[in-house]
């Protein structure tokens, strides 16, 4: 039986993604709060963390990258395992973003 280990630093640097996937999506209250900061201080820390926080989405793909580095499947396997649910996931949501945005503005 092989047992998988966690690597402890993988899932830190995730969460560290998670952090600025957060932090990016929280508009005026913090991603864009340099252009209202009250103070010079809050102003360039305000700039210093949109500029990394624009990193998240490459550190997500660097970790999936690695995980699935150390695995040896087909590239049908792959695809069947690992695209065709995230991109049935995606079809589904962007039909729904896409629905909600008709109902809103039928026009």
């Amino acid at each position: 039986m092989v047992t998988k280990e966690k690597k402890i630093y993988l899932e830190v640097i995730r969460l560290i993604a998670i952090f600025m996937v957060l932090y990016e999506h929280t508009g005026e209250r913090a991603r864009w709060h340099y252009e209202t900061a009250g103070s010079m201080s809050s102003y360039w820390l305000g700039i210093a963390m949109a500029c990394v926080c624009v990193m998240c989405n490459y550190i997500f793909f660097s970790v999936s990258g690695a995980v699935l580095l150390q695995k040896e499947e087909s590239m049908k396997t792959v695809l069947i395992k690992r695209f065709l649910p995230m991109a049935i996931v995606f079809a589904i949501f962007t039909f729904i973003q896409y629905l909600l945005s008709y109902l809103a503005n039928p026009i």
